[in-house]
């Protein structure tokens, strides 16, 4: 037993050595202060970063944002749906687009209003200005975006098939915040409830769709109303029959609009829909109402006959047809390990409760010295002595009290009023 513990023991001379074999140079004098391991910094993010064998994360949370930033750096499924379904256009959420842009690059009016515009541009020479800007701020978040495709993210370079320029996801907002006392129930339950919702939602909208008398629909026109109140600092000039030049009163800016293609070089016509404040001018000056350019996906008759319909009514499961198949049983049900969440993740510095008041950024007033910054208890203001000594002086009345010592005093005139009356009728009887 001795032996076989003595030979387990047993090392070999050949391992025997004053500090750890490596596969370093000699020559490497500060291996030990560098990490097996490359460690992933979040502002080495690019188009072309390469995630490498054994890289160390801090979280598993940086690890998914940083999967989740290549991807959209990447194309990731905007690639995955231009391959599959051709021609299908994808565009990214400006609102979260500027989130992970906040956590990269921090925040600051100057640099959000410079994406928002950058964005928000309907031509390239406008985006290409402000990209010159945001460049000239801040290098590294400049090649964060033009990495990104200008087709998910930009107006100018959206198509103009859909005559939508909408940057937000608020359609899917909207869209699970309804469904969401129904999501969470069995797939038959989920389906009645989404279409008695249409049902009644349609009900309800050609109720009001029968009381509205105008061509063109309440929010666009209401669009088409600022662009017509806009165009008062445009001058058209008239070039040919159709085709109109548009300066602006006081800038240089000019703009070709053409009424017989529907086109203007500002791009908002043709990406909208709605004539824009060059074309709303160039209409003015040859006499024609802005409302006959509109396009027709923005009509009352459009819009009557995509809700004009009618969805018919069914009854209950109480009068559905009894047949003799197997009764199909409902799927096993698994609980996950906590509480199923029905709320979307807000974002970090965004408000739980918006609509809740809440007394952050106010200021108390004082009701001895009416003066602003603390209360009547915390008053640093000590009451003035008169010169005699005595009592304190009298506090300044306030607006309320004066109110109050008016009502006593109308009081109290007309009780001494009828105490008068009253002493003569008295007076009168004993004489």
């Amino acid at each position: 037993m001795v032996d076989d513990i003595e030979i387990v023991h047993q090392i070999d001379e050949e391992y025997i050595s004053d500090e750890l074999h490596n596969d370093l140079d000699d020559s490497d004098s500060d291996f030990n202060s560098k990490p097996k391991y490359r460690t992933f910094h979040g502002e080495d993010m690019c188009k072309e970063f390469k995630f490498q064998l054994g890289m160390e994360f801090r979280s598993l949370k940086e690890f998914k944002d940083a999967i989740l930033e290549h991807a959209v750096l990447n194309g990731g499924l905007v690639q995955m749906f231009e391959e599959m379904m051709e021609g299908v256009e994808h565009r990214l959420c400006l609102r979260h687009l500027y989130e992970n842009f906040k956590k990269k690059f921090g925040g600051g009016t100057m640099i959000r209003d410079l994406m928002m515009a950058a964005a928000k541009a309907t031509y390239e020479e406008a985006w290409r200005g402000k990209m010159n800007e945001l460049k000239a701020l801040n290098k590294k978040a400049y090649d964060w975006l033009v990495a990104i495709s200008t087709k998910a993210w930009c107006k100018h370079a959206f198509s103009f098939y859909p005559s939508c320029d909408v940057l937000m996801n608020n359609l899917s907002e909207e869209f699970n915040s309804t469904i969401l006392l129904a999501r969470d129930k069995p797939i038959i339950t989920m389906f009645e409830w989404i279409r008695t919702y249409i049902m009644a939602l349609f009900a309800t909208l050609n109720k009001k769709f029968s009381k509205y008398n105008g061509r063109v629909m309440p929010k666009p026109r209401k669009r088409l109303d600022r662009e017509i109140q806009m165009s008062g600092n445009w001058l058209a000039t008239w070039a040919s029959e159709l085709k109109f030049e548009v300066t602006h009163t006081i800038f240089c800016d000019k703009f070709i609009v053409n009424l017989g293609a529907y086109s203007c070089t500002c791009n908002f016509w043709e990406l909208v829909g709605i004539p824009c404040r060059h074309v709303v001018a160039a209409i003015c000056m040859r006499g024609d109402k802005p409302e006959d350019y509109v396009h027709q996906y923005y009509l009352r008759e459009t819009y009557a006959k995509c809700y004009g319909q009618t969805i018919s009514p069914i009854n209950g499961q109480n009068k559905w047809y009894v047949t003799n198949n197997d009764t199909i049983l409902p799927p096993d049900f698994k609980r996950g390990p906590s509480r199923p969440k029905k709320l979307r993740r807000r974002m970090l510095e965004e408000d739980e409760n918006p609509t809740k008041l809440r007394r952050t950024h106010t200021s108390n007033r004082c009701g001895r010295c009416l003066q602003y910054g603390h209360n009547k208890r915390n008053c640093p203001n000590p009451l003035k002595q008169p010169e005699g000594g005595g009592e304190q002086q009298q506090q300044p009345t306030t607006t309320k009290s004066k109110v109050i010592n008016i009502i006593f005093s109308l009081i109290f005139s007309l009780i001494n009023i009828n105490l008068n009356e009253l002493c003569c009728i008295m007076q009168k009887k004993g004489k």
